[in-house]
C-alpha cells in the first residue's frame, strides 16, 4: 500500500520535473514518512477514542526520540511496523492503568541497567563505526535517564502519564533486545 502510493506521488513529481534526481531515493523517503504519518494519526485517533489524547502525543514523541539513538527492532514491512507501533501504544495505555507505577519504574530501571551493553542496537543493514556507536550510546542512555527522572517528577502531577513513560522505556528496551537477538542469530547463520 505505502509503496504504491509512494510510487504514484514520486512519479507525479518526476513527470512535472519537481524531482530531478534518483526517484527511488525520494520514494523510499516518502514511504518512511507516509508510514510514520499514518501510524501517528492512527495512534492519535485511538488515543482520542480511549480518552488518552495527551498520552498519544507523549507516546509518539517519546517513542521517536528514544528510538532515534537507541535503535531496536525493525519490522519486515511498513505495515508490520505500523501495526506494531499502534499495538504497543494500546498496550502502554492499558498497562498503565493496571500495573502500579513503582513496579513499572523498577522494571524500566532494571532493564535499562541490564541493557547498557546493547544500546544502540541497529538493524544489520545500518553500519556504524565505533566512535559513532559510543556517541549514540551516550546520547541514548542520557535520554532514557532524562525520561525516567521526568517520570518521577511527573508522578506527582499525573501518575498515569508517568507510568506510560516507563512503559515506553520498557517497550523500547525489549525491542532493542529483540533486534540484538536477531542480529546475533543472523551472524551465526552466516
Amino acid at each position: 500500500m505505502y509503496e504504491n502510493i509512494s510510487k504514484y506521488v514520486i512519479s507525479f513529481f518526476s513527470k512535472h520535473q519537481v524531482i530531478n534526481e534518483d526517484p527511488l531515493i525520494y520514494q523510499y523517503g516518502f514511504m518512511i514518512t507516509l508510514s510514520y504519518f499514518i501510524s501517528s494519526i492512527a495512534i492519535l485517533v485511538i488515543g482520542l477514542l480511549l480518552n488518552s489524547l495527551i498520552s498519544a502525543f507523549i507516546y509518539i514523541f517519546l517513542f521517536d526520540k528514544l528510538r532515534e539513538y537507541a535503535g531496536g527492532y525493525h519490522a519486515r514491512s511498513y505495515l508490520e511496523c505500523s501495526l506494531l507501533f499502534i499495538t504497543l501504544f494500546i498496550v502502554c495505555v492499558v498497562a498503565s492503568n493496571i500495573i502500579p507505577y513503582l513496579c513499572l519504574f523498577i522494571i524500566s530501571s532494571s532493564l535499562l541497567l541490564l541493557s547498557t551493553n546493547y544500546i544502540p542496537t541497529y538493524h544489520p543493514n545500518k553500519k556504524a563505526n565505533d566512535s559513532l556507536t559510543y556517541r549514540t550510546s551516550k546520547i541514548a542512555f542520557n535520554r532514557f535517564v532524562i525520561v525516567m527522572l521526568s517520570s518521577i517528577l511527573l508522578y506527582f502531577i499525573n501518575p498515569s502519564i508517568s507510568s506510560q513513560m516507563n512503559i515506553v522505556i520498557i517497550e523500547i528496551l525489549i525491542l532493542i533486545r529483540i533486534q540484538f537477538y536477531l542480529n546475533q542469530k543472523k551472524e551465526v547463520n552466516q
